[in-house]
């Protein structure tokens, strides 16, 4: 199973076509890759200040175990009869080292222009996202996307997204993501191809959320300095198709939409059962979904899933620190909420009116 690639883009799109890049990836990986980040390790204890380019070099991958350069002193130390390091004696510190501004505005133009000159055309906005986000008020027991506080934020990231405001045609999105409205440009685009052949929008993102819905994709991704996915796809309002790679599930279409319903996105912190003590894997979920061939098959096997995991409902203190109490039901719309991207900002899908509008 694969992806719905398609082999000629030019078919579907015409010079009035206009891409919608979600620059609030391109205004971080383009200030990621304008910085050199490595660690500070110090002791006061040992006298030791050394860089090293990440944590795995100065003390291996394994949690218990030590591996890296600790290693490799622990064995000599050893040797001597001088007394092991032990990692709880060492300070870290992250220090990011941007280089010139220049190069990262360059990384921007080289995300956007060539991506054009490619398909053709000069039409394009960027979206950003701006104030606020509806989902960070849902009542949950971590808040939406607070998983990520710890990270390292580029150092270049408001410069770049600047830049993105003056140079390249830039909208900021209040109150939604950037990739909502990623989303709607979608649906705009797939139903002007239902009626004329050809999209008026199509879209230039690697988020995986977007594979849900229907619309044209180009999904910039590279590793290793080549295109992950090296052909557009266009993805249908039909029921779509998931499958397992690697130990984890992959896919596209409404039943990838119904998937996140159950495994939940850890990106963005949110966990429809882990914070209960429950497991549902990529195998659990496949083995639920993998064989629907209906939409409503689909959502009465989601509504199924949280009833059997949750038959009183669930309790918890929300990140507020407010008692909440939820049915099933109810958790399982709250979960929806946050996993769904609405087609416009008056969409009110829920996903019990998806229930009622397919039979379910």
């Amino acid at each position: 199973m694969t992806y719905p690639y398609i082999d000629n883009i030019q078919e579907l799109i015409r010079p009035e076509t206009i891409a919608v890049f979600d620059a609030d990836q391109t205004a971080f990986t383009s200030a990621a890759s304008s910085e050199k980040r490595e660690i500070r390790v110090t002791s006061g204890l040992h006298n030791f200040d050394m860089n090293f380019k990440t944590r795995t070099d100065f003390y291996g991958r394994k949690k218990k175990e030590l591996g890296g350069y600790l290693y490799d002193q622990n064995i000599m130390r050893e040797v001597k009869g001088l007394p092991l390091y032990k990692k709880e004696e060492f300070t870290i510190e992250d220090i990011q080292i941007p280089s010139e501004e220049s190069h990262c505005y360059h990384a921007i133009k080289h995300k956007i222009k060539p991506l054009l000159e490619n398909l053709g055309r000069t039409k394009y906005i960027s979206l950003l996202g701006g104030e606020h986000n509806f989902r960070l008020d849902a009542p949950l027991p971590q808040k939406y996307k607070s998983n990520r506080e710890g990270m390292l934020r580029p150092v270049l990231l408001e410069k770049a997204r600047e830049y993105i405001v003056k140079h390249h045609n830039a909208k900021i999105i209040d109150y939604f993501e950037a990739d909502d409205v990623c989303r709607a440009y979608a649906e705009i685009g797939y139903q002007h191809y239902l009626k004329h052949g050809w999209f008026n929008y199509l879209i230039v993102s690697f988020d995986k959320d977007q594979r849900g819905f229907a619309g044209l994709i180009i999904d910039p991704l590279t590793r290793d300095g080549k295109l992950v996915h090296t052909k557009p796809m266009l993805i249908d309002d039909g029921i779509g198709e998931i499958w397992l790679e690697k130990q984890s599930c992959k896919g596209y279409g409404f039943k990838w939409l119904c998937l996140q319903c159950v495994t939940g996105d850890i990106t963005d912190g949110v966990l429809p059962y882990q914070p209960f003590g429950l497991t549902f894997g990529a195998s659990s979920a496949y083995k639920l979904l993998g064989t629907c061939t209906t939409k409503a098959e689909c959502l009465e096997k989601v509504a199924q899933q949280y009833v059997d995991w949750f038959p009183d409902g669930v309790e918890f203190a929300d990140f507020t620190g407010k008692q909440q109490k939820f049915s099933a039901g109810q958790w399982l719309e709250i979960i929806f909420s946050l996993v769904y991207m609405k087609k416009s900002r008056d969409d009110k899908t829920t996903f019990f009116s998806l229930m009622k509008e397919y039979n379910a």
